[in-house]
């Protein structure tokens, strides 16, 4: 049991940095104290005495690094001090783990540092921290997304109470993120992985850009270690990157400003984060780098909104402005309450740059996002509080909706398809405002106004243009929707709708219409993850009972059946279902007649011989087991499986 003395304070103000514990406390209360310096005497005291409890609470404690524990509620705190949060926030951020990792208790809590504080701590404590099991011991990073769904519901949810709880819990992840190197290796790729997928986003939702980008390159390595070496090198060419060019840039800038006496703060610039970058060159044929405008960006801070209409005409008089990449979000502000002004420009080397535009309060709400009324004095107007009230209310609302989702692969995809979503805004012909998440199509428009209305759907009008109902939407499009009796969904529809509602009626229409197809195409999933595990399939009552008595969303056996072949469901979920006592640790059999055996099976399973090699029984055969569950056999002989996972193959 940790001792529960009162620690002893560190001083005044002046000589705060005097601790008589140990030099490694003396050093972190110093570097954390010199960043304080906004705030008063009183809220610096109450900063130290959680310090010191933090510390008393630690004590002894090692992370994996091997480093004492208290540099990382320190490391948060300090994160949260450069961005002048203010002291209830920052008091939260060294107890964060407090109640999870010491006896201290939430009363204990409550009694020295207040309610308020001790709730924050309660709420990061209460989202459970679910631990990654080893590879080896499930099928897919699909289910470990299963798996941490909850937690990530209970992360969402929390936030929507006290958006304080997911800033700390952000800036926690990301000194997490610093360090992910001392977690065992095979933790690492799912790690980097969510830490891009689920918790990036978040922080993209909530307009924190800046951890937004420091949280995907700091995973990028981990995540996809074969793109980022690829990435390095094609980026190592000096031709591609110019740094230099953001200085000259800069240089010319201040020199325009200073000649028309338009006042500025400041001035910077950056090269395009890497997983950004990453994420815009896959996309074009050689990683074509002309094709990305927002490669360099510079940044002008201003005093007022009419200051930065006058910098952009100024810009706009020495550089030529890029047709269609002007921006105005003062006008019209992204969701999550941003705003400034973008243009892409290029000088007179073709050099193509975006200029960003903003005053310090718009800088203050891009830094902060919906978070901002907790930095230090931010001095928000009233317009600015409003407009990120409403913006808090429109994401809480949305986060509620995952109340009401009980299936957890349905969680997923709402998470990854709709509220990660960026949003569009879509105007009907009546000038009403639909948001929709960016990359919508016409199909969904229709869905979100009505369902019959996307049933129907046969052609659409953009901005008074016919348009294939496949065509993506753009921010801003007027949309005109015709529909006929005699047009239905098809499966080509899936391909193209974004929204996660849009998709769940098409397959209620298409399961309607081909019940006993889906069926079939889930019997052969499920017959061929059976034959590849050498497993002896239950009666249908078994079945019927083993779903129904389960917590997957199915009433019966079929009704999981076109689940898998929707791809709604995983194989793996149905199987740990109908199999119970299946080790998802087993490994391919060993025993050559079975294996045969299987093969004869396999053999009456339609499409299961590759066309690549066009395999006959006769030749020396070997089954390639596919990320979807799905076998094919090769002859042995065939080279698109000389370079795959051997674990992936058995030999016939």
């Amino acid at each position: 049991m940790l001792d529960r003395h009162e620690p002893k304070s560190i001083g005044s103000r002046d000589d705060r940095v005097s601790m008589a514990d140990t030099h490694m406390s003396n050093d972190l209360f110093k570097n954390l104290a010199h960043k304080l310096e906004y705030l008063s005497d009183q809220n610096l005291k109450q900063v130290e005495s959680a310090f010191l409890f933090a510390e008393t609470a630690h004590k002894d404690q090692k992370r994996l690094s091997g480093e004492p524990y208290i540099i990382h509620p320190v490391t948060v705190a300090s994160y949260l001090a450069d961005k002048k949060y203010d002291v209830d926030i920052l008091t939260a951020a060294l107890l964060h783990d407090v109640l999870e990792d010491s006896n201290f208790t939430f009363d204990q809590l409550k009694s020295k540092f207040g309610t308020d504080v001790a709730k924050i701590v309660l709420s990061v404590t209460s989202i459970s921290k679910i631990p990654l099991r080893d590879k080896s011991l499930i099928f897919s990073d699909e289910n470990m997304y299963l798996d941490r769904v909850e937690e990530y519901r209970k992360l969402l949810v929390a936030m929507a109470k006290e958006i304080r709880v997911i800033v700390i819990k952000l800036a926690d992840r990301l000194h997490n993120a610093q360090t992910i190197q001392f977690l065992p290796a095979f933790k690492q790729p799912f790690y980097a992985r969510e830490t891009i997928e689920i918790f990036a986003q978040i922080a993209d939702r909530l307009g924190l850009n800046a951890i937004k980008l420091e949280l995907e390159d700091l995973s990028f390595p981990y995540a996809y270690p074969s793109e980022y070496q690829n990435f390095k090198q094609i980026t190592g060419d000096s031709k591609n990157i110019k740094p230099k060019l953001i200085e000259e840039k800069i240089l010319e800038i201040k020199q325009l400003l200073n000649d028309n006496k338009i006042k500025y703060s400041d001035i910077y610039g950056r090269v395009k984060h890497d997983f950004s970058l990453y994420r815009k060159l896959k996309y074009e044929k050689n990683f074509d780098f002309s094709a990305v405008y927002d490669l360099y960006a510079l940044r002008i801070i201003t005093d007022n909104v009419e200051s930065c209409y006058k910098i952009l005409g100024l810009v706009h008089s020495i550089y030529s402005p890029v047709s269609g990449r002007i921006y105005d979000y003062i006008a019209e502000p992204k969701a999550n309450g941003y705003q400034s002004i973008h243009s892409t420009i290029r000088d007179k080397n073709s050099n193509v740059l975006e200029i960003q535009i903003r005053t310090e309060e718009m800088h203050c709400v891009a830094e902060s996002g919906m978070a901002a009324h907790w930095r230090y004095e931010t001095g928000i107007n009233e317009k600015a509080a409003s407009r990120l009230k409403q913006s808090f209310n429109d994401w809480t609302a949305e986060v509620e909706k995952l109340n009401r989702i009980k299936n957890k692969q349905k969680i997923l995809t709402y998470l990854k398809e709709d509220l990660f979503a960026d949003k569009i805004f879509i105007f009907t012909p009546s000038r009403e405002i639909i948001k929709l998440p960016k990359g919508s199509t016409p199909i969904d428009f229709a869905f979100r106004i009505h369902s019959s209305l996307g049933l129907h759907i046969s052609a659409a009008k953009i901005n008074g243009r016919l348009v294939p109902i496949y065509s993506e939407l753009q921010n801003a499009d007027e949309i005109e929707i015709t529909t006929k009796n005699s047009a239905a969904p098809s499966i080509d529809w899936l391909r193209h709708t974004k929204t996660s509602a849009a998709k769940q009626k098409i397959r209620q229409h298409l399961r309607s219409k081909n019940r006993d197809q889906y069926i079939n195409i889930g019997h052969q999933i499920l017959d061929q993850f059976v034959i590849k595990h050498n497993l002896k399939m239950p009666t249908v009552k078994e079945l019927n009972s083993a779903v129904s008595d389960s917590r997957l969303p199915y009433k019966n056996f079929e009704e999981a059946l076109v689940g898998l072949a929707e791809k709604a469901l995983p194989v793996s979920s149905l199987a740990k279902t109908v199999f119970p006592s299946l080790s998802l640790t087993e490994k391919k059999s060993t025993n050559k007649k079975e294996v045969l055996d299987s093969h004869k099976k396999l053999a009456g399973i339609k499409n299961i011989y590759a066309r690549c090699c066009k395999p006959i029984k006769s030749d020396k055969l070997t089954a390639y087991v596919g990320q979807d569950h799905l076998i094919k056999i090769h002859k042995s002989t065939c080279g698109m499986i000389k370079n795959v996972n051997p674990e992936r193959l058995i030999e016939l």
